[in-house]
């Protein structure tokens, strides 16, 4: 990705007089900065924003799933099979030790 982001870096080293749009462009398009250029600070800032969104995103997950998964075990298309294994993922779910990687067993549903 950090790759076709200094893509535009290049226009402004070729192109005489281009460094002068350099500060627009960035005023523009603040994301156009190469991860090498960040300082720490903006590595951790946007590694947190990162870790906040994936906790919304799983906060999320885990409400909308039960409901999901009830509705595919009333649903007459569901194999019975498949059935039984949706009620076997909602009981791993509900279970305090759950981890992300035990929905991999779990596949072969989805």
């Amino acid at each position: 990705m950090d790759l076709i982001k200094f893509i535009p870096f290049s226009f402004f080293v070729v192109v005489p007089f281009a460094e002068f749009l350099f500060p627009a462009w960035l005023v523009i398009f603040p994301n156009s900065i190469p991860s090498q250029f960040l300082d720490k600070n903006d590595r951790e800032k946007k590694f947190q924003q990162l870790k906040d969104k994936q906790k919304d995103a799983a906060e999320k997950l885990l409400y909308i799933w039960p409901n999901y998964l009830t509705k595919l075990t009333k649903d007459p298309l569901v194999p019975d099979q498949d059935k039984a294994k949706i009620k076997e993922l909602a009981a791993a779910i509900r279970g305090e030790n759950a981890l992300p990687t035990d929905l991999l067993q779990y596949r072969q549903l989805f």
